[in-house]
């Protein structure tokens, strides 16, 4: 599908955001990304993934490494027409490299896939927390579970150390 500019950097936006665990509201990033003063850019892209507490950066990197990079991540690219799209990079092979643009998923060779991105790309992993809704809620349970947790991991090493006294405690010498 082609996309008008109003449009190129919103679907690929939702798409990548679907693909990890972040709860978010599509009228309001979508809102947000064509009001950003860089659109349709990777860094307005950036910018609204960072607000969802997704930490990323955008980076121009030699395109041998685009083969390197864990995926998915997105890339700037041109299409068959010459017109700026961006790609979410989701599989990469030996025998090819499986990215999405618009509504389709694509096969190419690594090859083909070079050739048409220019190297610039946005990496990212969200926070345990990222997302719109529930913040505060979950957070403080994030909190709590910092705090529990420390007391269970002594009390089991507690454990093992008694297992490990008694056991030499009754070793035949």
């Amino acid at each position: 599908a082609m996309f008008e500019k109003k449009e190129l950097a919103v679907e690929p936006t939702l798409k990548f955001l679907g693909m990890f665990n972040i709860r978010f509201v599509r009228s309001d990033i979508k809102k947000q990304l064509l009001e950003h003063p860089d659109y349709p850019s990777l860094l307005s892209i950036s910018d609204i993934l960072k607000r969802l507490g997704f930490y990323n950066t955008v980076a121009k990197v030699e395109k041998n490494k685009l083969l390197q990079i864990p995926t998915p991540y997105l890339a700037h690219a041109k299409s068959n027409s010459n017109k700026s799209e961006i790609w979410i990079v989701e599989q990469i092979k030996v025998n090819g490299i499986t990215y999405c643009s618009g509504n389709s998923i694509f096969t190419v060779s690594n090859e083909k896939f070079l050739e048409k991105c220019d190297g610039v790309i946005l990496v990212g992993e969200p926070a345990v927390d990222a997302g719109e809704t529930d913040y505060i809620k979950k957070r403080m349970v994030e909190v709590i579970q910092n705090l529990r947790l420390p007391f269970f991991l002594a009390f089991i090493g507690l454990l093992i150390a008694l297992s490990f006294a008694n056991a030499y405690a009754y070793a035949p010498i």
